[in-house]
């Protein structure tokens, strides 16, 4: 028997039957894939080449393998190899909310809404404050170096902290009802090294307003869901922060982990009920569709947020792009920026 390979063929010519030595001899050439086409010229062997190799058409003799495929790449999250990139599934929102001018919503929300006396948050979404704790306890986060002038206020938007001067805002009624400077400085301080004890809040993400945006709160909040599904990104900014003022930067080229995870009621597909997110970390959500919801029809996502101790705006800044870009990978930046507020303005 005589074996001899020719333009990337095999070629096997025999004027006898294939002995077991050469039978294997063959079997292993073709399953190491070492040739694209073969020619056998016999058949005594045919049958137990055919166990053997399956997929080779033996009969006609000559076969071609088919071209190979090019392999298939799948987009993945930077965040979360398992899932695909996040995207929002509603429309994200163009500009920041308009206290002003609420979106409409369909009735079934709308109704919502109302009874729940709900309005917009400066984040994205609805909220109404349900509980104030009258407890006040030290404030943990003072500083008496970080008081502001009288009659400024401090905001923190997606480009850094803006300074409000609202002395212009009063009128002679509130002048001439304000306590005396000292009294009242004094009255700041104290207020200023306390906090009440807890504060709740009820917060709704909508298809009209289906997004918070990235922030972060001094205080731990606890998160509670009532309806609905969404999904949370939450960087821990606080791990690799030198401070958590605003004005401070990321120590060195580190890099903060990022999760994300999704908060409904199927908890056997790992879904949460409750979450908790720790003071210093940011934050963001944004609403996913429940099931078959048909358009008009979602009920939008629903819980209670309680922040320990309770919620003031002085404790609370927004995401800014450079901060985004100097926690995250480039790529990973690049996959939530859109989750960013939409203004520069004070809010």
């Amino acid at each position: 028997m005589l074996y001899a390979c020719e333009a990337g063929g095999l070629v096997v010519m025999a004027g006898v039957a294939i002995d077991d030595l050469q039978l294997r001899f063959f079997e292993a050439i073709c399953s190491n894939a070492l040739c694209d086409d073969i020619i056998l010229f016999t058949s005594s062997a045919t049958s137990r080449i055919r166990s053997f190799i399956p997929t080779y058409d033996l009969n006609p003799l000559h076969r071609t393998r088919p071209p190979p495929q090019p392999p298939t790449t799948t987009m993945t999250s930077t965040i979360d190899p398992s899932l695909p990139p996040l995207k929002p599934h509603y429309p994200p929102p163009q500009n920041a909310p308009d206290l002003s001018s609420p979106p409409q919503e369909p009735p079934h929300l709308a109704s919502l809404i109302k009874t729940l006396n709900l309005q917009q948050h400066i984040e994205g979404g609805y909220f109404v404050e349900t509980d104030r704790d009258p407890w006040r306890i030290p404030n943990p986060f003072y500083r008496a170096d970080a008081t502001t002038a009288p009659n400024t206020t401090t905001f923190y938007t997606s480009t850094g902290a803006v300074s409000a001067d609202l002395s212009a805002q009063l009128t002679d009624q509130d002048k001439a009802q304000k306590p005396e400077e000292g009294k009242e400085k004094e009255g700041e301080e104290d207020k200023a090294k306390t906090r009440n004890a807890s504060t709740t809040i009820h917060y709704l993400l909508t298809p009209q307003s289906p997004q918070g945006a990235w922030h972060r709160n001094r205080g731990r909040t606890i998160h509670t869901l009532h309806k609905g599904r969404g999904r949370y990104v939450i960087i821990h900014a606080d791990e690799i922060m030198p401070s958590y003022d605003s004005h401070y930067g990321v120590a060195g080229d580190r890099k903060a982990k990022i999760e994300t995870f999704v908060v409904g009621h199927d908890t056997e597909r790992g879904e949460r009920l409750q979450w908790i997110v720790e003071g210093g970390k940011y934050k963001a959500s944004f609403l996913l569709p429940v099931g078959d919801e048909k358009e008009g029809e979602e009920e939008g996502l629903l819980i209670s947020e309680t922040v320990v101790p309770g919620f003031e705006y002085e404790d609370h800044d927004f995401m800014r792009v450079e901060r985004l870009e100097a926690l995250l990978r480039k790529e990973q930046a690049d996959e939530v920026r859109w989750l960013l507020r939409r203004d520069d303005k004070a809010v």
